[in-house]
This record gives structure tokens, sequence and C-alpha cells, in this order.
């Protein structure tokens, strides 16, 4: 009973988590910068393009469809986002993009374990570019402990489940400790 409990729970988890995650009536709202005379580069989803684009909030007003970052824009309105920026994005090389801009960025260096700054040209690239320093390390910065720890806990777990299985596998073969080889 408290296996099927906690399976009812889990699917009422999963449905209110893709509800929410999915919601995404603002990424269909038009662009809109707002009132006030405060310039703040902004982006918003365009759905015919499923892309993220650039523009100027004026700092008072507008909608919904407005994101710090095309990151941030990405993960809330595309369905692409894990293609574009895929969970082990931190250990792409940076990518400074393909066009005329010079916009202060931050990616992850894998070899010293830190966040970096790099101009990046304003499109393309990849994952591996964060906004500001803060979201790099929060999502970066330490992940080869957290590997090793994974890798550790991963080869412990083989080398137990190998002994085990050799336990069984004389417990299978009662002529083997007799001598008597069975291929």
């Amino acid at each position: 009973t408290s296996q099927l409990c906690n399976l009812t729970v889990l699917k009422i988890k999963v449905s209110l988590n893709l509800s929410f995650c999915h919601s995404t009536e603002f990424c269909n709202l038009p662009q809109d910068p707002g009132q006030g005379s405060t310039f703040t580069f902004s982006v918003y989803y365009n759905p015919e393009e499923d892309k993220c684009l650039p523009f100027f909030y004026q700092g008072e007003g507008g909608n919904a469809n407005r994101f710090r970052s095309e990151r941030q824009c990405m993960r809330n309105c595309s369905f692409n986002f894990e293609t574009l920026y895929p969970t082990d994005a931190c250990h792409f090389k940076y990518a400074p993009g393909g066009c005329n801009s010079k916009r202060l960025r931050y990616y992850y260096d894998a070899i010293h374990d830190k966040c970096k700054t790099f101009f990046w040209t304003g499109c393309f690239g990849n994952g591996n570019r964060f906004f500001d320093l803060e979201s790099c390390n929060r999502t970066c910065v330490g992940i080869h402990g957290e590997l090793i720890t994974i890798s550790s806990c991963v080869l412990v777990f083989l080398k137990k489940h190998q002994k085990k299985k050799a336990k069984e596998s004389q417990a299978d073969a009662p002529l083997q400790g007799s001598g008597i080889e069975m291929t």
C-alpha cells in the first residue's frame, strides 16, 4: 500500500510540475518595452522563430514576456532548451559567438574550476555563457567535486556488485569446490 501511495503522490507531483513548467501563455505575448526612462537590456521570446531576441525595457509596465538573459528566456519558453543548453554545458569551451557586438559575459573554465569573463558577440555560442558571475558560480563551480563523488559511489557500487556476483557464481557451481571445472 505504501508503494501505491508513493506512486500516486509521484504522479501528482509530475503532473503539477509539467503543468507549471510548460504553462507558457506569457511567452506568446508580444514584445513590450513598457514606459519610463530607465533602459535595461532584456530579451523576449519570439514563438514564430523559437528564439529569444533582444530589446530595451524602459523600467515600468510591460508584460511577462521579458527576461534578463537568453538562457532564462529559453528555459521558460522553448521546448528546445535542453538541446541549446544541455545540463553538461559547463564542460563546453567558451564560444564568443559570430556577431559584431561586445557584451561582457561569464563562462565556466573547467580546468581551473572557476568562472571567468569573456566578450560575447551577441549571437550564437553555446550554453557555457552566463549573464552574471553569480549564476555561473551557482551553476558550475564545484561540479568536479560532484563528479568525483558520483564516480566514487559508482565504483564502490560496482566493486560490491562484482564481489556479490562472484559469490553467487560460486554458489551456482557446487562442483567447483570439488576441483571440477564447469564451462
